[in-house]
């Protein structure tokens, strides 16, 4: 195998490795929420995501309603 192969192989297990990673991303995001549907407190989430729970809050809680932002106007 010449260089210009290896390096092709290379780039398409970094492509590769990129979609998985976008897709166990989507797949956590789904898990965070069926467990918030199913009654999970955030603080049992952040436990298992070995995070703080405002930290979990940030990266998987819903925004706030539009009703419920504060405006500058």
């Amino acid at each position: 195998m010449n260089t210009s192969e290896r390096t092709a192989r290379a780039l398409l297990r970094v492509q590769r490795a990129s979609i998985e990673e976008v897709e166990a991303v989507e797949r956590l995001r789904q898990s965070v929420s069926r467990a918030v549907r199913s009654g999970a407190s955030w603080a049992q989430i952040a436990t298992h995501l070995g995070v703080t729970e405002r930290a979990a809050r940030r990266r998987f809680g819903s925004p706030p309603a539009p009703e419920d932002q504060t405006t500058l106007f």
